[in-house]
């Protein structure tokens, strides 16, 4: 997927060669101006989400906030655009320690369509984080649980060893 730059300047040199093309006849001109308009759609339906989640990936929350606040119409993204959408929004939300709006946030993406079951484990995960740390064990103890259903490593087993959510008996 090519950055947003790299998207507005294949949508211009499109057209660009494509008008050129049409105004002289050729309708050749037809196909880079199609082109640039699948380009337009792909913008408005897929965001910055892509390039704010690799953000969030490296641990970078601050310029995964500020990617996403360049999607021009989020309510005009896909489905699975929309759920990475609520899980950035909600790990800005814990970011600001606002816990309400990210556990909000949150099990909206949990819900949503995300891309892999690891990534679901993620987002709970966070919630039970987010949930221990609004006092509520037995609601942590439930999405560590549904994060195990999901995805099960010992990487996340280590991470729930180390919040002391080892396993049930």
């Amino acid at each position: 997927m090519a950055s947003p730059w790299v998207r507005l300047l294949l949508i211009g040199v499109g057209l660009w060669i494509g008008v050129t093309h049409l105004e002289r006849g050729d309708a050749f001109g037809w196909l880079p101006v199609g082109a640039a308009l699948v380009l337009v759609y792909e913008h408005f339906r897929r965001g910055t989400v892509h390039w704010a989640y690799q953000a969030f990936r490296r641990g970078d929350i601050e310029r995964a906030r500020r990617r996403l606040a360049h999607t021009p119409f989020p309510k005009l993204l896909r489905a699975r655009e929309q759920a990475y959408r609520f899980l950035l929004l909600g790990a800005a939300a814990l970011r600001d320690d606002d816990h309400d709006t990210a556990r909000a946030r949150l099990i909206t993406a949990f819900e949503g369509r995300l891309r892999s079951p690891r990534d679901r484990a993620i987002v709970a995960m966070i919630l039970t984080q987010v949930e221990r740390e609004a006092g509520r064990e037995d609601h942590a103890r439930r999405w560590a649980k549904e994060s195990r259903s999901h995805w099960r490593d010992a990487e996340i087993e280590g991470v729930f060893a180390r919040m002391g959510l080892g396993e049930e008996e």
